[in-house]
């Protein structure tokens, strides 16, 4: 990070996980882990967040009611797990790997794909508003299974687009194998 300043970094990374939002809405992970011991449970509860138990602990299940219009509402205070993660993006970028343009270029095109995919489950007869890549496979089991005839086409263009989002997710976010199960994110616990 040659040429800037701690809070010049610190403001840049900010605004590249702000401008992306895929961790939080469910893109990468199923849920946050929310630690007893170093996370406000009540603040985050009291910001409209619904913590439940699971196997790991407490935890958000994703997508964060906090994440809205593709941003966290609460980033300046969010659950430790969730500061502490580094997409491979943003790793790339703290190094020094990527420049600047580059990480917001990936995002934008995260973002695209996203989209894309969105839009072709609706056009294969899903709802609109999937996020998670466990959910839209799930959808899309769901319609392989039912056979319909007349969405078949639109089935095929959802499933490779689903193949190249999680090919461009597990480049440029997480690990791909991540993507493959219903994980939790964890943090400080």
């Amino acid at each position: 990070m040659l040429g800037y300043g701690i809070h010049e970094v610190e403001n840049i990374t900010g605004d590249l996980c702000k401008a992306c939002g895929l961790c939080c809405g469910g893109a990468l992970h199923a849920r946050v882990g929310v630690s007893e011991k170093h996370d406000d449970i009540a603040r985050l509860e009291a910001e409209g967040l619904e913590i439940t138990p699971t196997a790991d602990g407490p935890a958000l299940t994703l997508p964060c009611s906090a994440h809205v219009g593709d941003h966290c509402r609460v980033y300046s205070h969010r659950p430790g797990a969730c500061r502490a993660f580094r997409c491979l993006t943003l790793q790339r970028y703290e190094s020094g790997q990527l420049s600047r343009n580059d990480a917001f270029d990936i995002v934008r095109d995260a973002l695209a794909l996203r989209a894309e995919i969105r839009q072709l489950v609706v056009e294969a007869g899903g709802p609109e508003g999937l996020r998670r890549v466990v959910d839209i496979e799930a959808h899309l089991a769901a319609v392989a299974e039912a056979d319909q005839a007349e969405l078949t086409a639109r089935y095929a263009d959802a499933l490779l687009a689903l193949a190249h989002l999680r090919r461009f997710l597990g480049d440029h976010f997480v690990e791909a194998a991540s993507l493959k199960e219903e994980r939790t994110l964890l943090g400080v616990i």
